[in-house]
């Protein structure tokens, strides 16, 4: 058991040229003197410091929780609701029946004016369809389905062979 050889030089604690004595080994890794540093949490040196306190009342994961539960209610409030489904009691658009709206959606379809899905609906695609053929066949372009309209689109339809 002979001690590992360090790259330090030996300390003795016999006395230098000055008088001085050098510390041993042993003595420079002993802990340090406690008495020499200030005493905090009562003297237990162990012991964690207590957790530093905000200002402001708050903390962050408080805030946190708070913009979440916001964002959620500002979902449920904006969402977009869906469309009624037309009923059946639902009046007719510019006196034409669902099954008129839907021959007209049809005609213009078949015409190759994009009017979406014959649905018997007037929507944003079947008025845009409405407006492009009114303009084509030299009528007033108001973009609402009417009965000279559709008479219309039966004439031009027959005539070019698309009526069915």
């Amino acid at each position: 058991d002979q001690p590992e050889p360090t790259n330090q030089p030996a300390t003795t604690d016999q006395p230098d040229t000055t008088g001085a004595t050098e510390p041993s080994a042993a003595a420079a890794t002993e802990a340090p003197d406690l008495a020499q540093r200030p005493v905090t949490n009562g003297g237990d040196e162990t012991a964690a410091p207590p957790p530093a306190k905000r200002a402001g009342g708050f903390s962050g994961r408080w805030i946190l929780v708070l913009l979440i539960v916001a964002a959620g209610a500002a979902y449920l409030w904006y969402r977009e609701q869906p469309a009624p489904a037309p009923s059946a009691e639902a009046p007719p658009v510019s006196g034409l029946a669902a099954a008129e709206l839907t021959e007209l959606e049809q005609l213009l379809g078949a015409l190759d004016f994009e009017a979406g899905s014959a649905d018997g609906v007037v929507d944003d695609q079947t008025r845009a369809a409405i407006r492009l053929f009114q303009e084509f066949a030299d009528l007033p372009v108001d973009g609402e389905p009417s009965e000279a309209l559709l008479t219309e689109l039966r004439e031009v339809a027959k005539l070019l062979g698309k009526d069915g």
